[in-house]
């Protein structure tokens, strides 16, 4: 189909110059600028007054001819505005009201671009191609147009086949309440639209310039669309510029530039079609409920080197402020620019819904999402209960800046959320996860790369990753230099499982003030967290008041450190390496196999077990590993266990560390052995 539509327009365009009106068959030059009707369709003469001296050839009686004779037929249009007089709505001869192209007619119709006007003045739409028909528009500028009361298709209705090229519509219309489709085109046929602009055009309820639907094929290509609107209430409503109801629409190298909808999709809307939009550019559209730029209604959407600049949504939701995918459907996001979108609610940029998102090459960049809630916010993207997976892209200086906003970069809501070889760097969250946050469902990372990312103050958890619930897993990774007002400076791990593997997680830092948080580089709140096969913790910090745990801590949850490293981290109260927090009714445990705890160090306050600190209630398991070099400012330089703590120790070097007293350990009276022998109690 698209290479029968090139077809038609390679025709329309290529045929040569034309002499006066009625000098050969099928070919009329329209020069009078009134409207009136074809003295004797049929005839071959384009002529609204026969036998008077000299030929009076208008657009009207030119299309006539061109019903009547059934054969491919060229109409030049002179320079001037062509206005439409006759009244008389839903006839279809061409005889009154808008200009119809019947069954099997083939018409052309080229003007002088801008100079060349056809103007409805409100009388009706401008052209209706009835199914069987062919139109092919170059070089026109069309405007006026306005919808019969339940009609559709303000400038052109189109049932049959549609070309416009290097042509104008702008002005048009569809206001009819009952179905106020199509402000520019309402096509249920087969459409091309190429190096045209569509701008000013307005529908009640669905596409202000364009309206697609049906099983025919509309190609748009370096076209420009401005300022068009689209009411309507509903949330199935609106796109501003398209709509594409259940059809295939192709779009390519346009640019689509402060378009509206009252409800959906500023720009585009995709109500369960195929959408394909290639090298284009979408910039300050807008819509009320969700999609600034675009909004898929399940269908598939895929946008491959597509920009998104400076698009928004409102507050009702308020989703998605580049992009936004209701329901099921798949979505491919390739390359691309997606930067300074905003959301009211969730997903500055994207946000997907309950089914497959992918996002390849891409960068995300400068978006907001304002949502209040501690379950809203996504700056960059929002997954909402679906599958997204991101590959090579750049994820960075987004921001969740609602009251509990979270995840400046990524939202992850009860979903699947896949990242590989991505960079996610300088996001911000108010509450937590300053790059990722995951209220619950599965988060994988691999080969990612996430710096410079920050959570605010409520209450500032996560600097680079916040799971409040389900799994985690994050491998061959680099978390580095983010920042958590409270905990986690790095990685924030709630109830679930979250497994670190060959993962550095470094210069990262946590500042709450209380002796329970910190864990400048992993915080671990009574869920489980592996940290395993070669595994670099360095160079945290909690730097707090109390703060506690420079590299991790665990706060009442399972903790298992293997094959790895924990070194040169600090903290202000205790814990220089790792700080792990029991309490009267919690039995959190840790276990440290295989790893090298060397050179942490902690404050004063009071600054206990530089290199490992036992609070309270707990079980810790340490083997085959070494202690060396860490340093506590008042008590334990390595080791430090408390009057309720469990401590046990084997086959582990502990030498090298420092303290005033207790250089290598401390034990406050609780049960500590190392290799079997029990240690004295050191407490006063």
């Amino acid at each position: 189909m698209l290479k029968q539509l090139m077809f038609s327009f390679a025709l329309a365009s290529g045929l040569a110059g034309l002499g006066a009106a009625g000098a050969q068959a099928g070919s009329f030059t329209v020069e009078s600028l009134s409207d009136a009707v074809d003295a004797n369709p049929g005839d071959g003469l384009c002529d609204t007054d026969a036998g008077a001296e000299g030929e009076q050839c208008t657009l009207r009686a030119a299309i006539q001819e061109a019903n009547a004779s059934q054969d491919p037929c060229r109409i030049t249009l002179s320079a001037g505005v062509h206005l439409l007089s006759i009244g008389g709505a839903s006839e279809d001869a061409a005889a009154s009201g808008d200009l119809d192209v019947i069954d099997g007619a083939e018409v052309t119709i080229r003007g002088r671009g801008e100079d060349s006007v056809v103007d409805a003045a409100g009388l009706d739409r401008i052209f209706d191609v009835l199914a069987g028909g062919s139109l092919a528009l170059d070089r026109v500028s069309l405007t006026g147009g306005d919808t019969p009361a339940t009609e559709a298709g303000g400038g052109i209705r189109n049932a049959g086949t549609l070309v416009v090229s290097s042509s104008t519509l702008s002005g048009n219309s569809a206001d009819a309440l009952a179905s106020g489709d199509g402000g520019g085109i309402h096509n249920t046929g087969d459409l091309m639209v190429s190096k045209s602009a569509l701008t000013g055009n307005s529908a009640t309820t669905r596409g202000g310039a364009l309206f697609h639907s049906g099983e025919g094929v509309a190609v748009v290509s370096g076209s420009v669309f401005t300022s068009n609107t689209a009411g309507g209430e509903l949330a199935t409503d609106g796109g501003g510029s398209i709509y594409n109801d259940g059809g295939t629409l192709e779009v390519s190298k346009s640019e689509f530039v402060e378009n509206t909808a009252t409800t959906s999709g500023g720009a585009i809307h995709n109500n369960a079609g195929t959408l394909e939009v290639s090298k284009s550019h979408f910039q300050a559209n807008s819509a009320g409920r969700a999609g600034g730029a675009i909004e898929s209604n399940a269908g598939t959407t895929q946008l491959d080197k597509v920009d998104m600049i400076e698009n928004e949504t409102g507050p009702n939701p308020g989703n998605g402020g580049g992009f936004h995918q209701t329901g099921d459907g798949d979505v491919s996001v390739i390359k691309g620019r997606y930067e300074r979108n905003t959301a009211a609610e969730e997903g500055g940029a994207l946000w997907n819904g309950t089914d497959l998102m992918t996002v390849v090459g891409a960068r995300i960049s400068g978006n907001t999402a304002s949502g209040d809630g501690a379950d809203q916010g996504g700056g960059g993207i929002f997954n909402a209960g679906g599958t997204l997976s991101i590959e090579k892209a750049r994820i960075e200086q987004n921001e969740a800046d609602g009251a509990a906003g979270s995840g400046g970069g990524l939202f992850n809501d009860g979903g699947t959320l896949v990242l590989v070889k991505t960079r996610i760097d300088a996001n911000r969250a108010v509450r937590a996860g300053g790059g990722i946050e995951a209220s619950s469902g599965l988060t994988t990372l691999e080969k990612v790369s996430m710096s410079d990312n920050e959570a605010g103050n409520s209450p500032g958890n996560g600097g680079a990753v916040h799971i409040t619930a389900g799994s985690s897993s994050i491998e061959a990774s680099k978390i580095r230099g983010n920042r958590a007002a409270q905990e986690g400076g790095g990685l924030w791990n709630g109830s679930g499982t979250m497994t670190v593997t060959r993962t550095q997680v470094r210069d990262n830092a946590a500042s709450g003030n209380a002796a329970d948080q910190g864990g400048g580089g992993l915080f671990n709140a009574g869920g489980t967290l592996i940290v395993q096969d070669g595994s670099k913790i360095s160079n945290n910090q909690a730097d707090g008041v109390s703060g506690s745990g420079g590299g991790i801590l665990n706060d009442g949850g399972q903790l298992d450190v293997l094959d790895s490293t924990v070194d040169k981290n600090t903290s202000s109260r205790a814990g220089g390496g790792i700080e792990v927090v029991g309490g009267a009714e919690e039995t959190g445990a840790t276990s440290l196999e295989r790893v090298k705890l060397s050179g942490n160090s902690t404050g004063n306050f009071p600054g206990n077990g530089g290199g490992l600190h036992v609070t309270a209630n707990t079980a810790v398991e340490i083997s085959g590993s070494s202690v060396t070099k860490n340093a506590a400012s008042n008590e334990g330089g390595g080791l430090w266990n408390s009057a309720t703590g469990t401590l046990t120790v084997t086959t582990t070097s502990i030498k090298g560390n420092q303290a005033p007293t207790g250089p290598d350990t401390f034990n406050d009276g609780g049960p500590f052995t190392i290799d079997g022998v029990a240690q004295p109690d050191d407490s006063p």
